[in-house]
């Protein structure tokens, strides 16, 4: 049984920005290229997609060896992405802009690697709601623990049926999370028959219910399948990152 667990603040969001890195095999010692996280060779580039029109915003070539949770990384790719986005929608969404400017909410979504002060800050000053990838550690299993079956409730699918053999609960009164943004919810899904599966902190968008927020991050890699040849391929596979989610 997989476990996932999501973090998340509400408001009503118009527009989603997936934020992947992909490790890119390479055959030959190319610029940059170094021996990658996962074993590989290559080089370690990083993208950001809307969601909503499913085209590519901002992207950002980096070597084989860099981290994959390097906020700074993610921070510079975040306002490239809203730079790119039409001037309507980029209104409110800069460091020091008031809130009341937001015409066009936007959800940022990454997966556990963007999990870090430093990026989520980000997000929350440039006023954008976040569905955030979350490790399980040693203090989700222990709130874990203490979940109750009863606690669990039937996960959804975004058409509102029913998800079979899927259930979501609350972890947020369980798990210390002053760390991280005001009102940030902490949220845990099991499901089969994934072999594993990361936790989450996200805030909430588009009337959709918490759980299924980052339900919707896995289309990057259909959108990456679907693209033309770059010379950059989706990386992982279900046993190194979750797809159903």
């Amino acid at each position: 049984m997989a476990s996932i667990a999501t973090a998340w603040r509400a408001v009503e969001a118009t527009t989603a920005a997936e934020l992947r890195a992909i490790p890119d095999a390479s055959y030959s010692e190319k610029q940059d290229a170094a021996p990658t996280y996962k074993k590989g060779f290559g080089v370690f580039p990083l993208g950001v997609w809307c969601d909503t029109t499913n085209e590519p915003l901002a992207a950002m070539l980096r070597p084989g060896n860099t981290g994959a949770n390097d906020a700074d990384d993610h921070v510079e790719l975040l306002y490239r992405a809203l730079s790119g986005l039409p001037e309507e929608y980029q209104t409110g969404h800069f460091s020091d802009d008031d809130p009341a400017l937001v015409t066009h909410p936007i959800l940022v979504r990454a997966d556990a690697a963007g999990a870090t002060d430093g990026f989520v800050d980000s997000i929350v000053a440039a006023n954008c709601d976040f569905s955030i990838g979350f490790p399980i550690d040693q203090g989700v299993r222990d709130g874990l623990v203490l979940v109750q079956e009863e606690d669990w409730i039937q996960a959804t699918e975004t058409d509102g049926s029913v998800r079979d053999g899927a259930w979501v609960t609350e972890l947020t009164d369980l798990i210390p999370l002053a760390a991280w943004p005001e009102e940030t919810r902490l949220l845990m899904r099991r499901e089969r028959p994934h072999p594993r599966g990361p936790a989450h902190l996200v805030r909430h968008g588009r009337g959709l219910p918490p759980h299924l927020l980052h339900h919707q991050h896995a289309r990057w890699r259909h959108r990456l399948t679907r693209a033309p040849p770059t010379g950059t391929r989706p990386g992982g596979g279900p046993d190194q990152e979750l797809e159903g989610l």
